[in-house]
């Protein structure tokens, strides 16, 4: 299943520096044939009309469906953009397709937040990708109000205790997306968007370790900027957006404390 799949690229992110060099390649093409078997595997629920829709009965079915197969290309780009590090004759291409894989996962992120507004963790996702990739989110303010309003629901009304932490997962990142949404930039937004955001992983780790998997997840999400995304090379990606995903991350403890 892609969830297995994601579990096992995460697993293996998580440990390539232990693994040694010479098998390193045959590691990350595994994760490679995995990658493209979950693709095509979720593929096959794609309307053949609307290949950004999924055929699935639910409205939250399809969220989750389309979320999952953006989950896979984002996880593809990660494993192209990691692939520079083995073969730095091909960076540039690998680079590029690294950032093609992105591009279909913003989209079918988006799509999964059109078929079910609740899934607000589709919406945050696409909105990172759009910063990353194009730059600004000046286009995005109405889809960021909407976000940030079902992640304030699930806030104020949990199912459960994981429903509220990967609540709070998705305000701090959004609040930390906001000045981005503005076509002028000041420093006082900034500062104001990054207090936000650092209250809301202060709650999340002041959560017991039985949580730390959203924890572990949500560190990786802030690191994605700082160690990936921002090494793309993509033009007009926001000089403040490094600084701020750095400094939000601390919030939460190492990786491998997490993991232990």
């Amino acid at each position: 299943t892609m969830k297995t799949t994601n579990a096992w690229v995460d697993h293996v992110f998580r440990h390539i520096d232990n693994i040694p060099a010479k098998r390193r390649v045959d590691a990350l093409g595994d994760l490679e044939l995995r990658l493209h078997k979950s693709i095509d595997q979720l593929s096959l629920f794609l309307a053949e009309a609307n290949t950004k829709e999924s055929t699935l009965l639910t409205s939250l079915l399809r969220a989750e469906h389309l979320g999952l197969l953006a989950s896979a290309y984002k996880r593809k780009a990660e494993y192209l953009f990691r692939l520079t590090e083995f073969r730095p004759e091909e960076k540039d291409d690998l680079v590029s397709q690294s950032r093609d894989d992105l591009r279909k996962a913003k989209a079918f992120y988006k799509s999964g937040f059109d078929s079910n507004p609740v899934s607000h963790w589709n919406a945050v996702q696409y909105l990172s990708l759009k910063l990353v990739l194009d730059g600004n989110l000046q286009s995005e303010r109405d889809l960021w109000t909407v976000a940030r309003y079902m992640a304030e629901n699930d806030e104020k009304n949990p199912k459960n205790d994981s429903d509220l932490i990967w609540a709070w997962g998705t305000l701090a990142e959004l609040y930390m997306l906001k000045p981005f949404t503005a076509a002028a930039i000041l420093e006082q937004d900034v500062i104001d968007a990054s207090e936000k955001a650092k209250k809301y992983l202060t709650l999340m780790n002041q959560c017991d370790s039985s949580h730390n998997p959203a924890k572990e997840s949500t560190a990786r999400q802030f690191e994605r900027y700082i160690h990936w995304w921002l090494h793309l090379g993509t033009e007009n990606v926001p000089n403040d957006l490094k600084r701020m995903a750095h400094d939000i991350r601390e919030i939460l403890p190492p990786l491998k404390t997490l993991l232990s």
